[in-house]
């Protein structure tokens, strides 16, 4: 008794019954010409991508490369402060951890992570879910933009 395999379905069999075989209009499945050249041809022209550009040493960068802005989530935050403190980045204030964000050189703080410790957040934005965290663990959230924002606004009133 023999066992019959089942070969792989090419391709150009399932494709069998469509017109255009998945290569879209008819003409777009021809020759060399529908490929736009061939090697580097037209790199200068037809096929320059205004987001690539080829160096001379032929490695190839990105033009305009959106730069992120270094955010931190309250649980890597947690997870690394024994680290710091031995880094000297953060320091311990009573039972409080002092985490400044001009030290660590971050921007963000996200709310991702349960915070377990109590922390004084100096120079860095929240979110509003990490500000909740934050202050229902007795923290405290000190020289936000926020802040600074509302001393401003309270300048201006009085004067």
């Amino acid at each position: 008794m023999t066992v019959r395999r089942e070969r792989r379905r090419l391709k150009k069999d399932k494709l069998r019954g469509n017109r255009s075989h998945g290569k879209g209009d008819t003409k777009h499945k021809r020759g060399k010409g529908s490929k736009g050249g061939k090697g580097r041809a037209g790199s200068f022209g037809h096929k320059f991508s205004k987001y690539y550009k080829e160096l001379k040493s032929g490695h190839w960068i990105i033009l305009n490369a959106r730069k992120k802005e270094p955010t931190a989530n309250l649980e890597e935050i947690i997870n690394k402060l024994p680290r710091w403190l031995a880094e000297g980045k953060v320091a311990k204030q009573g039972n409080a951890w002092v985490v400044d964000g001009l030290v660590l050189g971050i921007l963000i703080i996200l709310s991702r992570g349960a915070v377990t410790e109590k922390l004084i957040i100096k120079n860095v934005s929240l979110s509003e879910k990490a500000k909740e965290k934050i202050l229902q663990a007795q923290g405290a959230i000190e020289g936000t933009e926020e802040e600074a924002k509302g001393t401003e606004a309270a300048d201006e009133t009085t004067q």
